[in-house]
């Protein structure tokens, strides 16, 4: 968390954030919230097993607040060892609920007006079966995000001449950049904050106002988003990738009282994902390379859904 908020929680994601080696890893903590060891990799897949016995170990050593303890940290587990930070003394409450008035971390604030949404997406073979494997970002996703109260009223102020009419542009963009595979480094309109250069979009997509339903909009349409790393994302870990996202939208937006009260959008299309991670040649072991994130190189079908609705 970027910026822990006050109270007791927030008092052990600082902790948690001054102890990590990076901004990525796993730390396992005890019950008094003290970190007690942080890893960014592992040797291979035994050495991740080892791992968990490691940490059950010390936290049977080190349950809670009772005696100081120092948090171990690896590069990698367990050849590539960190120096230690010294326990700080600081001592964690921990209470049972959230105090009046104070917000828990792990709320999703929606701006006034927005309407919340969901994204699910999946792979598809090319005999027209599911991807297998819905573990793997590459097969399947599931997000949520909003669509602003100010695209709604663009939306609203562009159906104003009635019949058929383009749909806001920023509206398209929010679909196409939330639907898509792989993992966030790699959203083709994710722009400089991830490391990402959009190398071209597409975004066609036209309302038809239902006569027999004021309020009541159908969506057809396109959208064709690639990207690619920007200087800044090669710069940091030599990252070299393209992603390609074409899909054909369809749908409803129901609206009333001049906001949106439901979405009901599917696409289908197809996507072309590489992404190289630079590592000795017949390294395979993905454990050992992290934060680089595994190989991706796929070409297929894929179909998403969207669903919003307050009402």
């Amino acid at each position: 968390m970027a910026n822990p908020p006050s109270g007791a929680e927030g008092r052990i994601y600082r902790h948690f954030r001054e102890t990590q080696p990076a901004p990525q890893g796993i730390g396992v903590m005890n019950s008094a919230g003290k970190v007690l060891t942080w890893s960014l990799m592992f040797e291979d897949e035994d050495q991740l097993t080892a791992f968990f016995v490691h940490t059950e170990s010390r936290f049977q050593k080190f349950p809670d607040n009772t005696d100081p303890v120092a948090t171990e940290r690896f590069m990698r587990f367990p050849a590539h060892k960190l120096p230690d930070v010294p326990d700080d003394g600081s001592h964690f409450e921990i209470p049972a609920a959230h105090a009046d008035g104070e917000t828990c971390p792990g709320h999703l604030p929606i701006p006034e007006g927005a309407l919340p949404a969901r994204v699910f997406g999946r792979a598809f073979g090319d005999n027209g079966e599911p991807a297998s494997n819905s573990r793997s970002q590459d097969n399947y996703i599931e997000d949520r995000f909003e669509i602003p109260k100010s695209i709604q009223l663009k939306f609203l102020k562009a159906a104003e001449a009635g019949g058929n009419f383009a749909v806001p542009i920023e509206l398209g963009r929010i679909l196409a950049s939330n639907a898509y595979l792989g993992h966030l480094d790699v959203n083709p309109l994710g722009g400089d904050q991830t490391g990402a250069e959009t190398l071209g979009e597409t975004i066609e997509l036209f309302a038809t106002a239902n006569p027999e339903s004021p309020g009541l909009f159908r969506i057809s349409g396109r959208t064709i988003a690639a990207g690619g790393p920007n200087a800044r994302g090669r710069g940091n870990d030599g990252r070299d990738w393209e992603h390609i996202v074409h899909l054909e939208w369809e749908g409803f937006i129901e609206t009333a009282d001049g906001e949106y009260t439901r979405v009901t959008l599917a696409a289908h299309g197809a996507e072309k994902l590489r992404w190289k991670v630079n590592r000795p040649a017949g390294d395979e072991n993905d454990l050992a390379h992290l934060p680089a994130g595994r190989s991706l190189d796929f070409i297929a079908p894929v179909r998403y859904g969207v669903s919003a609705g307050n009402k």
